[in-house]
């Protein structure tokens, strides 16, 4: 017994910095706004909830096109709520926003597939902010029913430039989080026909809903402006590919 006594204090150990930093992050992860918790309550979608997802849709969506939406890197899925109701109603559509473990995408980045699975929907549309955008990338290229990547305030986590894959790039213009040293250092990895556009006014955040992330710039646009702008680029960029 005396042998197995450093390995129970080095599991023991290894628990107690487990439990520590979980505690530590669930107080720096970002939270949703309270608009973003007012979709909850919304009449005028169908909003399905489990440990895996949120499924947001409208009553008579077309099961030709999904969306999905990878959430930012430490931001909670239900900050995406506004924008994946604006976006199902838009399109008439199904959104679904992905839980990933500790809010990190790189953790789980092929949970999508695992959703197109489960929903008979034909073709999708990746959004991704931030992180989420860097780790969706990596989908494209091995599931064909990804029909185009949006990049919000993001770049591919791999070289992509020799891929041929639909993909639209949106920046802000106030963005204080990634920088556009970052970005232009990273501009390479994209597909040779990826679209590139910068939204006046708009900042890092409210790409989400959940209030000024640490270091990011005040939006001189609402939130809701910025994502009519998304909207408008996406449906613009898939005019094109339909």
């Amino acid at each position: 017994m005396k042998r197995k006594r450093p390995r129970i204090a080095f599991y023991t150990t290894l628990i107690v910095i487990l439990i520590f930093s979980t505690v530590i992050y669930l107080g720096r992860s970002y939270k949703p706004s309270q608009e973003a918790l007012d979709v909850y309550d919304a009449t005028d979608i169908e909003l399905t909830e489990n440990a895996k997802e949120i499924i947001v849709s409208t009553p008579t969506a077309k099961s030709e096109l999904g969306f999905l939406i990878y959430p930012g890197g430490l931001v909670e899925p239900e900050a995406y709520l506004p924008l994946a109701r604006e976006t199902a109603l838009r399109f008439d559509s199904t959104v679904v926003i992905v839980k990933f473990p500790l809010n990190f995408a790189f953790l789980d980045w092929k949970s999508g597939i695992r959703v197109m699975n489960n929903l008979e929907i034909s073709e999708w549309v990746l959004i991704g902010h931030s992180l989420g955008g860097a780790f969706g990338s990596k989908l494209a290229p091995i599931d064909p029913r990804i029909l185009g990547t949006v990049y919000l305030a993001s770049y591919p986590a791999d070289d992509l430039s020799d891929e041929s894959h639909p993909s639209l790039s949106l920046n802000a213009q106030l963005d204080a989080v990634m920088t556009e040293a970052d970005f232009a250092k990273n501009r390479k990895k994209f597909p040779a026909s990826t679209e590139f556009y910068v939204i006046g006014g708009a900042n890092h955040s409210q790409f989400g809903s959940y209030g000024l992330m640490r270091d990011d710039s005040v939006a001189s646009i609402t939130p809701l402006k910025q994502r009519e702008i998304i909207l408008d680029f996406i449906a613009d960029w898939l005019s094109s590919l339909r």
